[in-house]
Order: structure tokens, then C-alpha cells, then sequence
């Protein structure tokens, strides 16, 4: 499983990030609910890892909490009421690099992600 998760992969916006990142040479392991949804979402941009289908947003955090990726890129909203829940999933001192700024560029729906190999590790 890669160090790379983005929750919400088959979402719109987990997509699109998932796609980027792929093409940039990063692995990425795409988490959600729905496994053959995530299953046809990755494999769109040729995504060679694992997926995580998980029942609840509970079940998110608890696996995110025994995995410890190195990246968790979260793309559930509403934000208010998911950050919290998966930044308390990390053990304290051990917080992995959250994506919080998705910048949108002038088409609606293409975004730049920046993650480097250094955040991966």
C-alpha cells in the first residue's frame, strides 16, 4: 500500500488529484466507501496499489490510525467535521502532511497538487 492516501478517491476531486499525482510518478492508495467504485476510479489513471473501502468515516480514521500513511489528502467534506476526525487519527508527534489547500485553476474542475517524493518517504 502506498504512503499517499487520498479519502474521497473516487470523488470528483480525489480523481483528479489521484490522476496528478500518478502522473507525476507518486503511488497512491485511494479510500473511501464503495469498493468497486473505488476500484473503477483507479483504475482510470492506472492506479497500482490497494484501495481501502471502509463503512464509516469512524472506520476511515481507524485505519488511517493502524496504517500511519505518510500523506492523507482529504477530500470529505464538510471539512468541518471531517479534518478533525482524521488529524485525531494520527498518533500524537506523528501527524502526516495534510494536503489543506487545493488550488483551482481556471477551469472548474482541473486542480494542482503539490506533494513531493520527500513527503512520501
Amino acid at each position: 500500500m502506498s504512503n499517499v492516501w487520498i479519502l474521497g478517491g473516487a470523488g470528483r476531486v480525489g480523481r483528479a488529484i489521484a490522476r496528478d499525482l500518478v502522473m507525476s510518478g507518486l503511488p497512491v492508495t485511494p479510500m473511501g466507501r464503495d469498493a468497486g467504485t473505488l476500484r473503477n476510479a483507479a483504475a482510470s489513471p492506472n492506479i497500482d496499489s490497494d484501495i481501502v473501502a471502509t463503512s464509516s468515516l469512524a472506520d476511515m480514521a481507524a485505519v488511517i490510525t493502524r496504517a500511519k500513511p505518510s500523506v492523507v489528502i482529504n477530500t470529505i467534506g464538510p471539512f468541518t467535521k471531517t479534518a478533525i476526525l482524521f488529524v485525531n487519527a494520527c498518533p500524537p508527534g506523528e501527524h502526516p502532511s495534510f494536503l489543506t489547500q487545493v488550488r483551482r485553476e481556471a477551469h472548474p474542475w482541473k486542480f494542482s497538487v503539490s506533494i513531493t517524493k520527500a513527503m512520501v518517504s
